[in-house]
């Protein structure tokens, strides 16, 4: 199925008035759809046609990424009037997600491949000094996270969890021990992405010789 040139001017306009500029975009046949992708992003809208088997009309679907509240979503129309409309309201949502920042990307940049990849054993010294630094995160996670017991607990144990296995296990298991421990539990302690970031920043204060590579 190919669009008119008339409807391909359409989309243009809306792309354009909604501050996107056509060029940011790419055409793409699947089958018998076309489909409109977000270069930069992947995002995309598919337009395709089906003849509705009970009522012998032509159909138009829709298949489009962002979805309303998923990542892909779908939808139908009679019309290509229906189908502009649906249309217009992916421009809205893409273009909220293509200028959202993500406060994620920079916490989990921290964690990404700069890690050190030696399995030795901490030091008596470096033990002091990563104490030092799970001390400080617990006081800074017990003092912005959720105010409740449970919270406080599970804070409290998983920080002496990692202290007892900074004696027992090498440099690069424990690193990847505590970026599994940041990124699972923490996310139920309802502490915004700011203070993951200081969390990172407390935790490679004095540790940055041991803990990442030179």
């Amino acid at each position: 199925m190919e669009l008119l040139k008339s409807q391909r001017a359409e989309i243009a306009k809306v792309l354009a008035e909604s501050g996107l500029s056509p060029r940011e975009f790419i055409w793409e046949d699947i089958k018998d759809a076309q489909s409109l992708v977000h270069a930069k992003t992947k995002y995309y809208f598919t337009f395709d046609r089906f003849k509705d088997d009970d009522q012998g009309s032509l159909i138009w679907e829709c298949v489009f990424s962002p979805g309303p509240e998923e990542l892909e979503g779908y939808d139908y129309a009679s019309s290509w009037y229906g189908v502009s409309s649906i249309f217009t309201e992916w421009v809205k949502r893409l273009k909220a997600e293509v200028e959202a920042e993500d406060p994620w990307a920079e916490v989990e940049e921290e964690f990404a491949g700069e890690w050190t990849t030696s399995n030795e054993k901490f030091t008596v010294t470096e033990i002091k000094k990563l104490d030092a630094r799970l001390d400080e995160i617990k006081a800074y996670l017990l003092e912005h996270a959720d105010d409740n017991e449970k919270t406080k607990k599970s804070i409290e144990t998983g920080i002496e969890e990692l202290k007892s296995s900074a004696r027992a296990i090498g440099k690069k298991d424990w690193a990847m021990m505590f970026a599994g421990w940041f990124f699972t539990q923490c996310a139920d302690w309802a502490v915004s992405q700011v203070h993951w970031q200081h969390v990172v920043t407390l935790l490679l204060k004095s540790t940055k010789t041991f803990l990442l590579q030179s």
